[in-house]
């Protein structure tokens, strides 16, 4: 039974981790999906939504944010992990494809002539929802080992009594064994 409250305990810690990184990434997420809605709500249709440049932008602030989190992580901790690693290596790979998409994307809506495949949209889409389910796992790991943890379950000290050893006496015998100094060396000190 202790142990089964023992893991419950660690499941609501990582739920609680889980929905500490959905209430960051939502806050972050939230300008795009008021922007969203009110093109929507004017007649806007999905399509046209999805070649918007502002999904570059979110996904560059999504990136940031693992960037910031995985260097915060590197300095609390000054070990070298393998998680900490790959996010940073992660992120900043992100950040420079989402500029370069970003960029390519703001050059398209000026008008230059500068005509997208439709699969550009498409890369774009999928930057950002990798972006995404990264910075949810960064989060959710990294909220959950800064939490404290409970206690593992230590075993019930046992009932029976324990016969303790009683320190051995002297005898005439142990003392007469021990080493002792002559009364000639003392006098050469």
């Amino acid at each position: 039974m202790k142990r089964a409250l023992y893991y419950l305990k660690h499941v609501g810690l990582a739920l609680k981790s889980l929905a500490m990184a959905i209430y960051e990434t939502g806050f972050t997420l939230l300008p795009i999906i008021v922007y969203v809605l009110i093109l929507l709500s004017i007649g806007k249709e999905w399509d046209s939504i999805k070649h918007l440049p502002e999904w570059s932008f979110i996904t560059i602030a999504l990136w940031g944010i693992m960037l910031r989190d995985s260097l915060t992580s590197f300095r609390q901790k000054k070990s070298d992990n393998i998680l900490l690693t790959t996010g940073l290596i992660m992120s900043i790979t992100g950040l420079v494809l989402t500029t370069a998409l970003l960029t390519i994307s703001t050059l398209s809506q000026n008008k230059i002539n500068l005509p997208l495949l439709k699969v550009y949209y498409n890369y774009q889409f999928i930057m950002f929802i990798c972006a995404l389910i990264q910075c949810w796992f960064l989060k959710t790991v990294g909220f959950y080992q800064a939490l404290p943890k409970p206690e593992k379950i230590l075993p019930k000290p046992s009932t029976a009594k324990k016969t303790e050893k009683k320190p051995e006496r002297k005898t005439r015998a142990s003392r007469r064994q021990s080493p002792s100094v002559e009364e000639d060396e003392l006098e050469d000190y």
